[in-house]
């Protein structure tokens, strides 16, 4: 089987029963779909004075979508060179060069890992189909509209103004 994980993964039980203790804080997972401790969550971030985010996604949906992650950077080579966010029409050296968030110390572990590699492969979280590579920003933002094209419609109303926001502000 060697090292794939998603094949490893697939020999245990994806039924496991969850068993949580009273008084336990519980989660969902938007993966599974199932209400889960929140020790089978990884903190994604970790900002000043040791608060972390939690991931809306177990631990156990985390290893197979990164093993679906891996198979599909395999099929799909890097962008060329001069490749641009089809989105915000930024190259590799804009986005390396764009602001990034400091706190404290993560400053220079998010730039690093920045430079490595500036692009995202964006794909359909249903269908799997991969549609291009993005900035990390361009995708982020896809990914918060949950890539529903009537969510984008709206956003692009809204930015026209033809909206009727007179219960907003």
């Amino acid at each position: 089987m060697g090292r794939d994980t998603l094949g490893q993964y697939t020999l245990f039980d994806m039924n496991e029963e969850i068993i949580i203790e009273e008084g336990e804080d519980v989660q969902n997972c938007k993966t599974c779909k199932k209400d889960k401790p929140l020790k089978q969550f990884s903190i994604k971030n970790t900002y000043v004075n040791n608060v972390g985010l939690l991931s809306r996604v177990c631990r156990k949906c985390e290893v197979i979508i990164s093993a679906e992650q891996k198979k599909r950077f395999k099929i799909y080579p890097p962008p060329p060179e001069d490749y641009r966010c089809p989105q915000c029409q930024k190259n590799a050296e804009e986005i390396l060069n764009q602001n990034v968030a400091v706190y404290r110390d993560t400053y220079v572990k998010v730039k690093e890992r920045a430079r490595k590699f500036p692009w995202r492969l964006d794909h359909d979280h249903i269908t799997g189909k991969v549609r291009a590579w993005l900035c990390n920003s361009c995708n982020v933002s896809a990914g918060q509209l949950g890539d529903s094209l009537e969510s984008a419609e709206r956003l692009v109303k809204y930015y026209k103004g033809e909206l009727d926001v007179s219960t907003g502000i």
